[in-house]
């Protein structure tokens, strides 16, 4: 038998306590806003330091905001978000019988 535990093992013994719980559930909006930032980034085909000089900030900024443990400003994400987005461009309706391009924009 091994002397080390899976982490897996321990982490489900350890949310059996109600305040351990109640903190780790707390917790999943902050891992859900980093998760999608670093899913934006790696599909815009980014590392952090070339989103953060999109973004204007620092590629710490941008670490910090992926790992999900700091409390970053709104006008911080929005301006990373901003950065991260990606072009697409779609086939529009046909103007004067020729057919047109627009260009969207959207988050990941």
């Amino acid at each position: 038998m091994s002397r080390f535990q899976k982490f897996s093992d321990i982490k489900k013994e350890a949310l059996k306590g109600p305040q351990v719980k109640a903190a780790y559930d707390a917790l999943e909006p902050e891992y859900k806003l980093a998760e999608s930032m670093i899913k934006a980034r790696l599909s815009s085909k980014l590392t952090q330091e070339q989103l953060a000089a999109k973004a204007g900030v620092t590629q710490t900024t941008i670490a910090r905001l992926e790992s999900g443990t700091n409390n970053p400003t709104f006008a911080t994400v929005s301006r990373v978000a901003k950065a991260s987005v990606s072009p697409s461009i779609a086939p529009s309706e046909s103007v004067n019988g020729r057919p047109s391009r627009k260009v969207s924009l959207c988050l990941r």
